[in-house]
């Protein structure tokens, strides 16, 4: 039975190839509107299951209290600086002066519910005012020693807290993040002195930026590799390129159903599609060989599309639906991440398997006729 609904595709194929590859066409195009629907998921809660006693609790302090996440700001001394006039010492009231200017300008964002730092207690115990000189700020942190905490040992560091929800959301934690980044270069720090934001809404902005520059990496050497072998391979161009043309479609096919079904890109994702080019070109390479061989016995153009598709995609869709199947097991796990994985290759071995079957002999069909009507 299987054998039979591959001869009608074939046949099909054979009769109609430029409708076959058309309509291919409108379904890339209608998935790439479904792959700009995809997110990058990087709040590591949600790669959690849900019910977790510690996820419960993360979420009982969100809504309760509103800030749960902290974000900080280091204020350094410059390792790389070369100014000789550097400044060499965090207590400097130019740099306290600078990090009071920071703090003003990051309590205005949103998603920001307090701001401390060594110099508001400097402040606090000083009538409201940084010190002109240094001795005046060393004078108040020995008088204060509970300061000290706030300030490293040799006085090359000090850092600004600053408590947020944005956590809560990664698209607010990249946009504070880089708000922030964006303060820090409007405070004018003196030379010899830098800062550096970090924290947990700093990790998911990283984590987003990490994922879809990843992605966007792999996937382009992936192709770049794999088209190297097959042209070494077939010693020709132009069949290294006659699996992969089908492959590029069945790549953006998947990503639109990501895109449709909601699956995002996150740490496990973001690699499928680097699978499905490792794994489903092999899909294209034995239905052209199939074809090659049948070519060099003498058959017809007709005769050759329909063996290698009947025979060799009986053996695709049987080993496809073995892989599709382990990988389903994924979905009755209980991490949401690997669920996520689990139905991003089950739509990898799937496009891979039909961009192969229902595509690639209509490219075949269409590109040897036209020779044979040149020649």
């Amino acid at each position: 039975m299987l054998e039979r609904g591959l001869k009608w595709i074939a046949d099909f194929q054979i009769a109609h190839p430029t409708f076959v590859l058309v309509l291919c066409i409108l379904i890339t195009f209608a998935a790439f509107n479904g792959a700009m629907k995809i997110k990058s998921e990087a709040n590591m809660e949600k790669w959690m299951p849900q019910d977790l006693p510690v996820i419960k609790t993360s979420k009982l302090i969100r809504s309760i209290f509103g800030a749960s996440d902290m974000e900080m700001v280091v204020v350094r001394l410059d390792p790389d600086s070369t100014d000789e006039y550097a400044i060499y010492d965090v207590r400097d009231p130019e740099v306290l002066k600078a990090i009071d200017r920071l703090e003003l300008r990051i309590r205005g964002e949103d998603h920001v519910y307090s701001v401390m730092s060594i110099v508001d207690y400097i402040k606090m115990y000083n009538g409201g005012a940084i010190p002109v000189e240094i001795e005046g700020v060393k004078q108040i942190i020995n008088a204060h020693p509970e300061l000290k905490e706030y300030i490293a040992s040799d006085y090359s560091s000090t850092i600004i807290m600053i408590t947020t929800d944005a956590g809560a959301d990664q698209n607010v934690a990249k946009r504070l993040t880089r708000n922030i980044e964006h303060d820090i270069s409007e405070a004018s720090f003196p030379s010899g002195i830098r800062a550096d934001v970090t924290g947990i809404p700093s990790l998911i902005s990283t984590i987003m930026d990490l994922i879809n520059e990843n992605n966007r990496k792999t996937t382009a050497l992936s192709m770049i590799f794999v088209l190297i072998v097959l042209i070494v391979s077939y010693s020709s161009i132009r069949w290294g390129l006659k699996p992969m043309v089908p492959l590029a479609f069945g790549v953006v096919w998947m990503m639109g159903l990501m895109g449709y079904l909601g699956i995002p890109l996150n740490m496990a994702t973001s690699a499928v599609t680097s699978m499905m080019i490792g794994m489903g070109i092999a899909y294209g390479v034995h239905i052209v060989d199939r074809y090659k061989e049948e070519r060099a016995k003498g058959a017809s153009i007709d005769d050759a599309v329909e063996r290698s598709v009947v025979k060799v995609g009986s053996a695709i869709i049987s080993t496809s639906a073995t892989t599709m199947g382990g990988f389903l097991a994924l979905l009755f796990g209980s991490m949401p991440m690997m669920q996520q994985m689990g139905a991003a290759l089950f739509l990898c071995i799937g496009c891979s398997m039909a961009s192969a079957i229902f595509l690639l002999p209509s490219i075949l069909c269409l590109l040897d006729r036209r020779d044979e009507y040149a020649s």
